[in-house]
């Protein structure tokens, strides 16, 4: 059996659900981007067949499941949701169980800028307010990332580098920043690099 056989039975038990109610299975977070550690949780994103599921988000022994209906995953598609792109542009070796019939994604660029824009300033606002948290360095990479992603998706149409915040990751992890000011300092610029680069 395969590994993502394997893995998809283990997101089934979850859910509590039969294949023939799921569209689109794939993996997503840390061991997607590369940047997992040893025992780190796997995340996984599905959309069921009933489109008037809600959202929500299930948890087994170290798996994570955010869950979607066909509903409101087009609706989040249709919003630019970075977070629903990277499930619709998952890599073949973390896509689970493919989505029959596609859904259909219409790329407008004015509303991902927008979304990625207001979605990198939440979580670089959560950082710096919760900077003794250990979820702080994790909210300073999100806000890199989605605008990588966003600019990925503007270019090229889809995300064609999952492993791009890599070297911030390890930068943000080195232990180096000791304040929010030395973070801050740090990471900053390369945000708003990002932020110019999305605009243009």
């Amino acid at each position: 059996m395969s590994e993502l056989r394997i893995d998809y039975d283990r997101v089934l038990r979850v859910l509590r659900r039969n294949d023939s109610d799921v569209r689109l299975c794939v993996r997503c977070g840390s061991h997607v981007y590369g940047t997992a550690r040893e025992g780190s949780d796997e995340d996984f994103l599905v959309v069921l067949n009933d489109a008037e599921a809600r959202q929500d988000l299930l948890w087994g022994e170290n798996l994570n499941v955010v869950v979607h209906g066909a509903g409101t995953y087009a609706k989040a598609l249709e919003d630019q949701s970075i977070f629903a792109l990277e499930g619709l542009f998952a890599p073949a070796e973390h896509r689970l169980k493919d989505a029959r019939p596609p859904f259909v994604y219409r790329r407008d660029v004015a509303r991902l800028r927008d979304s990625a824009k207001a979605r990198s300033d939440s979580d670089w606002t959560k950082a710096q307010k919760r900077f003794d948290a250990e979820s702080s360095p994790k909210r300073v990479l999100h806000a890199l990332r989605v605008l990588a992603f966003a600019t990925q998706i503007a270019e090229h149409g889809a995300i064609v580098d999952f492993r791009v915040a890599g070297p911030w990751w390890a930068r943000v992890r080195s232990g180096e920043h000791a304040t929010w000011e030395a973070l801050a300092k740090e990471f900053a610029p390369v945000r708003d690099g990002l932020l110019v680069e999305l605009r243009r």
